[in-house]
């Protein structure tokens, strides 16, 4: 090796120690501010399971005597239902509001850990949502309020409406995906973003949360002159909101945990294998970041753009072909009716294959656009997919026609009835 050549190799060597450095102390420092983070916030799990314990071992002892007693009990359904309507429209329309006045979140597609605790989380809350639903409509009879007893009947409508029109959506795009034998993509953001959509929303939720609260003082006030207290439906149900909801933080929590354990996986990895710059962040990239949706679409892109090729060459092939077959003596109308046939055969099925593909991408780009953040991104993405249908359209009816060429190609490959010719050269030199 020259010597003129060790100072670069020493440069590059401190430059990629320099890089490895600057990643390790950075997913350091995530871990350090993950740790603060949840001891600032002054609740553990352990604490939190502790409330939870303690209300369940104060209530256990009164709870045989509290079932026995049919009025009390379906005060305490109906009080609990109300509680969870006013509980939930109200968190939601807050936090919407919140999502409004925060900035914008780059657009991301799903780690494959995110996506898994996405879909514990999803499914978790479609059974929430079914047992909501089933508790109104039980504890609907359960009142003498009929404005209480048509709100229960409404909200229960509510929540299995949205349950089912989720579920239905979710199947139709799986279906899709299948169909075209593409991975279903994930993304790290909704169809609402933190705009005008995010206050329609919060607006929605807020009417609804009155409107619960309204009827849980109608229907508390009606308990006055009932033999039940409304004391005790209201103690009881707010007892069990207080489990369901410290329950449900512990499994979120839970959840979220798997974030943490990549960057202490990674952390380690670095160190114990060595791992050079580029391999950190690649890693990091798919394992905790996910790739952005700007370099997924320039991938989607390019192989968007290969399928359309593929169908040009397909097309192109065609005359070429054609002209070698027409070189062959007319008087062997058997070998080239084969010969045609075959060509016309291979062409459709390419034909047939990369107009599925590009359908695929363009399945895709729609699935991008429904889940972008911004109405800027939303029109840009639309603009896209409606690019890409453009296109597979007019590439769909270039292929059906296949112009002059595929037209001699299906005469040569259905030669006249009553024509008897030898099947081949070899058969006529023989």
């Amino acid at each position: 090796m020259p010597p003129h050549d060790l100072p670069s190799l020493g440069t590059q060597a401190s430059s990629e120690d320099g890089q490895r450095k600057l990643w390790f102390e950075y997913l350091t420092k995530l871990n350090d501010r993950q740790l603060q983070s949840a001891r600032a916030s002054g609740i553990t799990p352990w604490a939190l399971f502790a409330v939870a314990a303690a209300i369940v071992y104060r209530s256990l002892p009164q709870l045989p005597g509290f079932i026995a007693t049919p009025a009390p009990l379906k005060a305490s359904v109906v009080t609990l239902a109300l509680e969870i309507d006013a509980l939930f429209y109200s968190a939601a329309a807050v936090v919407y509001l919140i999502y409004y006045c925060a900035s914008g979140v780059q657009a991301r597609l799903l780690t494959p850990q995110s996506r898994r605790a996405g879909q514990v989380t999803l499914w978790g809350a479609r059974v929430a949502f079914a047992a909501l639903g089933t508790l109104h409509f039980i504890a609907a009879p359960w009142t003498t309020s009929s404005f209480v007893r048509w709100l229960l009947v409404a909200l229960g409508i509510w929540w299995s409406a949205n349950l089912a029109v989720g579920i239905r959506k979710d199947l139709r795009k799986t279906r899709e995906a299948k169909k075209h034998k593409l991975p279903l993509p994930a993304f790290n953001v909704t169809s609402i973003g933190p705009d005008l959509g995010a206050v329609v929303v919060a607006g929605l939720m807020a009417p609804l949360a009155g409107i619960a609260f309204a009827g849980l003082l109608v229907f508390l006030r009606s308990l006055g002159a009932a033999p039940a207290p409304w004391t005790m439906a209201l103690g009881a149900a707010t007892q069990c909101l207080a489990v369901i909801v410290v329950l449900t933080i512990l499994l979120l929590q839970g959840i979220s945990e798997v974030s943490r354990n990549i960057f202490l996986t990674l952390e380690r990895d670095i160190i114990l294998e060595n791992l050079p710059a580029a391999e950190i962040k690649a890693r990091f990239i798919r394992e905790a970041l996910g790739p952005s949706v700007g370099d997924w679409l320039k991938g989607l892109n390019q192989k968007g753009c290969a399928a359309l090729g593929e169908l040009a060459k397909l097309a192109d092939s065609l005359e070429p072909q054609l002209e070698e077959i027409e070189r062959i003596d007319a008087r062997f109308s058997i070998e080239r009716a084969g010969r045609a046939k075959k060509v016309l055969e291979e062409y459709d099925k390419g034909v047939a294959a990369h107009i599925d593909e590009l359908k695929g991408f363009i399945f895709q780009l729609k699935q991008v656009s429904e889940a972008s953040i911004s109405t800027w991104e939303t029109g840009i993405l639309s603009r896209m997919a409606e690019e890409w249908t453009a296109e597979k359209d007019r590439h769909i009816g270039v292929a059906g026609r296949a112009g002059e060429v595929r037209k001699r190609l299906r005469a040569l490959a259905s030669p006249p009835e009553h024509q008897n010719p030898p099947t081949s050269q070899a058969a006529l030199s023989g």
